[in-house]
């Protein structure tokens, strides 16, 4: 079902097919970083922008992002040595800083200017090209909620998903939700995953 309040929201880590770089692998709820890095089928690139991916739940979240990346990008070249949370620290404050942190611990961060650049370049389009889902609902949805409900359809879907979020006030008791010019309604009754599958799922 479709709840409100939510936890152990599932992560999720990139894994490589044929060049192509696809979320897909589920990770138990409080894996890290370094967690994530031991996984040994996945690739070092992928595996040090999933912590990234996985930060981001819907459309807003996603400018969000793109926009402390150029940011972070911007601050790259000021005559400051050292890895990339070092460098943006003096231009942003956020959690973002901590994400990078992370996967600098893991050594799978570049360590020279031009090759960090192009580190938050792949990064940037890779986040653009995940997939999107359009779901209305009758509410503002809390970002906990936003968190379990990306989580759901991503594993129904089987690959990280970004949500597009419509508030449509007629909406009651339920959702629709539209993906790969499918769309269907769900209500409270209908298990959400259960419906994915049925429906929107099928459509791939």
């Amino acid at each position: 079902m479709i709840q409100g309040d939510a936890t152990g929201v599932s992560k999720v880590s990139l894994r490589t097919r044929s060049g192509q770089a696809n979320v897909s692998t589920p990770i138990k709820s409080g894996s890290n970083v370094s967690d994530v890095a031991n996984v040994s089928n996945v690739d070092a690139v992928s595996v040090a922008f999933s912590p990234f991916v996985n930060s981001i739940y819907n459309t807003d979240g996603l400018l969000r992002f793109l926009d402390e990346i150029t940011l972070i990008q911007r601050s790259l070249f000021r005559d400051k040595g050292g890895p990339i949370s070092l460098k943006a620290r003096d231009f942003t404050s956020s959690s973002i800083l901590y994400i990078f942190e992370e996967v600098e611990k893991t050594g799978l961060e570049p360590e020279t200017d031009q090759k960090q650049m192009k580190f938050l370049k792949d990064l940037a389009t890779f986040v653009k090209k995940l997939p999107v889902v359009k779901i209305s609902i009758a509410f503002e949805p809390t970002n906990t909620f936003l968190m379990k409900l990306n989580s759901q359809i991503s594993a129904a879907i089987g690959t990280k998903v970004i949500l597009d979020v419509v508030i449509n006030q007629y909406l009651i008791g339920g959702a629709v939700i539209e993906y790969n010019g499918k769309a269907g309604k769900y209500t409270l009754d209908t298990p959400l995953e259960e419906a994915l599958r049925k429906g929107i799922v099928s459509s791939k």
